[in-house]
């Protein structure tokens, strides 16, 4: 089957993986001028949507993501992290700077966000999630679609996509239409695995991030030249986070039962360290952050 590269417009895509998920098989094509890799072919919009309704959040999907309800407090760790880095590489000049994420879930980022001083705005597909986030927020904060809730051009001093942008149908797009609401001088942030990092590569069709509900898949190099393209001025990466080991640590404690749990840090510690050996576009791990500054 011929498929078209979302990233560089390549015809000539062909057939990378086969991935026997649970309860899901799909196939993973490569892009062999930029390396994109792409389910083939795409679930469509109604397929889509049903993904993530309230079975995806409660576990009772073959594919689906924790209630971040649950540890609220733990998952603030990183939150409040994340959300103080971004505001201290604002280049803008903003009393009340306004922040986008993309993939807003229950909204626990954008609650961290306007206590530290953001005007909160979300993305959610989800409905389960998104009106439960509209509750913190209010009426006219949170939106199903980046494309339909029509921002102004450049009217965002920070945007927020983690772990979202292979969930997305159309990545190029996306992208596209983040640059033009971003201010200049605004910051956009990206959570996503590096499928040319030892980790991704050596495993393969076995890697964990081939998921139903993930679509495309990239690299340090293709997203550095995509964003670029697009007309970022500047891009920074960071293995595994841009927030730190001790957050994490902070957050996983939200799962922790007894002292025994302790011994998780080991491999959470053993992972962050072994994440910190990269040079250019080599990296041990496939876990990044991607800082881009319009």
């Amino acid at each position: 089957m011929q498929a078209r590269c979302n990233f560089c417009g390549s015809a000539l895509c062909g057939q990378k993986y086969k991935i026997e998920h649970p309860y899901s098989h799909f196939d993973i094509y490569e892009c062999p001028d930029c390396k994109l890799l792409f389910q083939n072919p795409l679930p469509d919009k109604k397929s889509l949507l049903k993904m993530y309704q309230e079975d995806y959040y409660t576990g009772s999907s073959s594919f689906s993501y924790e209630d971040e309800r649950k540890a609220f407090p733990a998952y603030s760790k990183v939150w409040k992290k994340r959300v103080l880095k971004l505001k201290k590489n604002l280049k803008t000049q903003a009393l009340k700077p306004k922040i986008l994420d993309i993939g807003s879930s229950f909204g626990g980022l954008l609650e961290n966000a306007l206590g530290a001083g953001f005007d909160p705005y979300g993305i959610e597909i989800s409905d389960y999630s998104r009106q439960y986030s509209e509750t913190l927020l209010g009426k006219g904060k949170v939106f199903p679609d980046l494309k339909e809730a029509s921002f102004q051009d450049s009217f965002f001093d920070a945007v927020s996509m983690i772990e979202v942008i292979e969930h997305l149908d159309n990545p190029s797009e996306s992208l596209e239409e983040v640059y033009r609401i971003l201010k200049k001088g605004g910051v956009f942030l990206i959570q996503t695995a590096n499928m040319e990092g030892l980790q991704a590569k050596k495993l393969k069709e076995k890697y964990h991030y081939f998921l139903p509900g993930h679509l495309y898949y990239f690299s340090r190099q293709n997203l550095r030249e995509k964003l670029f393209k697009i007309g970022f001025q500047k891009i920074k990466f960071f293995h595994p986070v841009e927030f730190g080991l001790l957050p994490k640590l902070q957050k996983s404690k939200a799962g922790f039962h007894s002292c025994k749990d302790y011994w998780k840090w080991k491999n959470i510690i053993s992972y962050h360290l072994k994440s910190l050996f990269h040079w250019n576009d080599f990296c041990l791990t496939s876990s990044m952050a991607v800082y881009a500054w319009k």
